[in-house]
């Protein structure tokens, strides 16, 4: 998984529950991506054990194992992360306010409990994931939910 759209394109297979062309996938995907790349792509998330391709259509069996309860250092991951990142930055021109939401919210916390903190959002998360696609039917859309937590200051003393 080396592109932004890889997870997506997984999702987009789990929620059809079809077989799809790799046209018709990169037809539902918003953003531009190169075909040629976005064949690489499909290959290497078959390759994974993400994508099964068969007859010129690529399906999934995943359920959405994506979740991450530890962090994994990786370069990988921070390509993947800027990537998403720069998307982000993409919908801001091409999305309007009714499609996309961007909310911020700067705290305070114990330095001793940024791990507990770490572990509660990716909690938090998952239970908002689980809730989301509980609703989906005829109509859905696949949306990327990014969420950033990282430290804006040194540790403060009094």
């Amino acid at each position: 998984m080396q592109s932004w759209w890889c997870l997506p394109v997984v999702e987009i297979l789990r929620t059809q529950g079809q077989a799809l062309s790799a046209r018709e996938l990169q037809k539902k995907l918003r953003g531009t991506i190169a075909y040629k790349d976005f064949l690489i792509g499909l290959e290497k998330l078959a390759d994974a054990g993400l994508l099964i391709p068969k007859e010129g259509s690529y399906f999934t069996l995943n359920d959405g194992f994506f979740l991450s309860s530890v962090d994994i250092p990786s370069t990988a991951i921070r390509e993947i992360h800027r990537q998403q990142l720069r998307r982000a930055q993409e919908t801001l021109e091409e999305q309007g306010v009714l499609e996309r939401e961007f909310i911020t919210k700067t705290l305070t916390l114990p330095a001793d409990k940024v791990n507990d903190a770490k572990i509660l959002i990716r909690q938090t998360l998952e239970e908002l994931s689980e809730k989301l696609h509980a609703l989906q039917g005829e109509g859905s859309l696949v949306a990327q939910l990014g969420l950033q937590f990282y430290q804006q200051s040194h540790t403060l003393s009094k």
